[in-house]
């Protein structure tokens, strides 16, 4: 839900990159973005978005002001 303060969040607040298998075994999630965007993302703060889109599923999503454009940075799933 859009109300909840806990799906909003930052792009420089986002966990260090991780190779996809570390990155999931630390998040549940799968880096959908190569290192390059995803480093370029942590040092913007830009807004960032995380919505359910499955059965216990979740996408994280970053909105790029510049582009007027959102990035789909990962895909968790439990």
């Amino acid at each position: 839900e859009l109300s909840d303060p806990a799906s909003l969040g930052i792009t420089s607040e986002l966990p260090p990159w991780l190779p996809n298998p570390d990155y999931y075994d630390s998040h549940y999630q799968v880096v959908q973005i190569d290192k390059e965007e995803y480093e370029m993302l942590r040092t913007k703060n830009w807004i960032s978005y995380t919505h359910s889109v499955h059965y216990e599923g979740w996408r994280v999503v970053a909105f790029d002001p510049d582009n007027q454009r959102s990035i789909i940075v990962s895909e968790g799933t439990l």
